[in-house]
């Protein structure tokens, strides 16, 4: 027992501790624990100037801070952002630009486990022929783990502008990705735990989102969301999920790109069949009005929901078999359908699909039945549904267009 006046050593203890904060908080935190020591680089614009500091930043095993100054970095090859780095710039006035010596160059940002990029610009600087390989990419998280990306624009790739390939636990958010000569966000080879919010993706050489698991190449991704994102203008679809499990596609607003919304199996890339995808909430408009191409679609899916979305101006939805069977247990309630380009087809299609139910969906300023089910499909339906059932086999047209991503 203490004596009357005496301090209690927990008390003394944590009036220590108080202190030992007080006197670190002048210096700036980076919501580390308090045992862990950060080390911080300031870095001045110059070419040369960020692999330098990088390569100080190696000689320290804890958690870095890169801080880059206003103006602009120019590098010619791929830069290498070693575990535990936060690579910050100023919004808008810290510009990264890539100058490869050849096209096919690799030269883009090589992101490792732990790392936070924020608040910079990317810029790629070179030709217009579109790589195939993923080192092209200008941000590439591969293998890596616990990585966040952060009002990034990037601008120009040969290829992907943020690739994600056996990532995990990876947050996008509120980045700017526009002409890349490939997908503008490409997740796959088993990625998991994966958040794209806030992001506005265009004029993108193909896909604008995409999360796409290839059999040959790695199990599938899974527990992706895709959540309040603006895409437009894309030369690919918008939003797609090709073999993809788990995965949420939600709140997103997509205009004026080749294709809609996808949740499909593609055989000519040997994917996975994609199951348990729910897409909610999303506004798509004047999507596949320049090619064809359909506003939605479904191919080989398994457990997928599609609810209060809205289809405005585009292409019928098409809902098929894509090679790895019909499709099974299909939802579609809430939806609207408005304005939709018929040519000469409903504003929503069935092919070999069961499991299916359709609960209070709308269409408007439609000339032909908005729904058509094909001979073996057999759906579940709200009251007073109008439906069509054709009275010969049902063809398709075939589209010559693929997912090109590899």
């Amino acid at each position: 027992m203490l004596a009357p006046g005496c301090l209690h050593p927990l008390a003394l203890f944590m009036a220590l501790v108080r202190l030992f904060v007080f006197l670190l908080l002048p210096f700036g935190t980076l919501d580390l624990p308090a045992a862990t020591q950060l080390v911080a680089f300031t870095v001045q614009p110059g070419s040369g100037t960020l692999e330098k500091a990088l390569a100080q930043r190696q000689k320290y095993s804890g958690p870095a801070l890169v801080k880059l100054g206003a103006g602009e970095y120019r590098f010619n090859r791929s830069v290498i952002l070693p575990p535990h780095t936060h690579l910050s710039g100023e919004p808008g006035k810290t510009i990264l630009r890539a100058t490869p010596a050849a096209n096919d160059q690799p030269c883009g940002l090589v992101v490792s486990s732990h790392c936070q990029l924020q608040n910079f610009t990317l810029l790629y600087e070179r030709g217009r022929n579109r790589q195939q390989s993923s080192a092209t990419a200008m941000v590439h998280v591969v293998g890596a783990r616990d990585v966040t990306i952060r009002g990034l624009i990037v601008s120009g790739s040969a290829s992907v502008g943020i690739l994600l390939e056996a990532a995990r636990q990876v947050t996008i958010r509120d980045c700017n990705v526009s002409g890349t000569l490939a997908d503008g966000i490409h997740i796959t080879n088993g990625s998991s735990d994966v958040l794209v919010h806030g992001c506005y993706v265009h004029h993108t050489g193909d896909d604008a989102i995409a999360t796409v698991s290839y059999r040959f190449k790695a199990a599938q991704s899974r527990r992706i969301t895709i959540r309040n994102n603006r895409v437009e203008h894309g030369l690919g679809r918008a939003l797609t999920c090709i073999g993809s499990a788990d995965v949420i596609i939600a709140d997103n607003r997509a205009d004026d790109c080749i294709g809609g919304i996808y949740v499909a199996y593609e055989s000519f890339y040997s994917t996975y069949a994609p199951e348990n995808v729910s897409v909610e909430r999303n506004l798509v408009t004047r999507c596949g009005k320049r090619t064809g191409m359909q506003g939605l679609h479904v191919g080989s899916a398994h457990n997928v929901t599609f609810t209060n979305n809205t289809f405005r101006e585009c292409l019928p939805g098409y809902v098929s078999n894509t090679g790895a069977g019909p499709n099974r247990s299909l939802l579609f309630q809430g939806n609207r359908f408005e304005k939709t380009i018929e040519n000469g087809h409903s504003a929503l299609e069935f092919l070999d699909t069961e499991e299916l139910e359709l609960r209070d969906n709308r269409f408007t300023q439609g000339h032909r039945p908005s729904l058509f089910f094909a001979p073996d499909v057999h759906a579940k339906t709200e009251a007073g549904t109008k439906l069509i059932a054709p009275s010969k086999p049902w063809h398709w047209p075939r589209r010559s267009y693929r997912h090109r991503m590899k």
